[in-house]
């Protein structure tokens, strides 16, 4: 089935692979990815899976936040530095303790400061830990970590998770 995308496969595949090789981690590469997609037509879900598959050598070795945010993926939106992963429907999954909540739409902003990827203004997405949902605010990049900040009622809370 052809897709009709400014790029090929073949292309997305190669640039991600090479983020990939000059990044410090795999999820500041995937990331790097999404900002550098062009911003006109959204890139189709099913050739994001197929690209993240071929980046990573098989679906299953993509770091878990990411195979998870692209589970049921329609398609991915970029404006700007802003991220739209529009699903075919909200959808939840365990990762590492926590139930991982995402509605239709996840959007993100993307920020490097000082050299660590943010991603800031997230809505969409939520975390579920011991019973108690938090939405996630900001996750930053500080391999091999994760620093997120979500927000449990008025009250911001700090977590750490492994990227992978």
């Amino acid at each position: 089935m052809s897709i009709d995308y400014p790029l090929t496969e073949e292309e997305l595949v190669k640039r991600g692979k090479d983020l990939l090789e000059s990044s410090g981690d795999e999820f500041s590469s995937v990331v790097s990815f999404m900002h550098q997609l062009p911003e006109n037509p959204p890139l189709p879900g099913e050739l994001a899976n197929r690209v993240l598959a071929a980046i990573f050598g098989d679906a299953e070795k993509m770091p878990g936040l990411v195979r998870i945010l692209s589970e049921g993926l329609e398609k991915v939106v970029r404006k700007g530095n802003i991220i739209q992963l529009v699903n075919e429907e909200a959808d939840s999954d365990p990762w590492q303790g926590y139930i991982v909540k995402k509605k239709h739409v996840v959007q993100f902003e993307i920020e490097n400061e000082g050299g660590s990827i943010s991603l800031k203004n997230i809505s969409g997405l939520s975390f579920v830990e011991n019973g108690l949902e938090a939405a996630l605010q900001k996750a930053t990049v500080k391999p091999p970590k994760l620093e997120c900040t979500l927000k449990l009622g008025l009250i911001p809370v700090q977590r750490t998770v492994d990227i992978a």
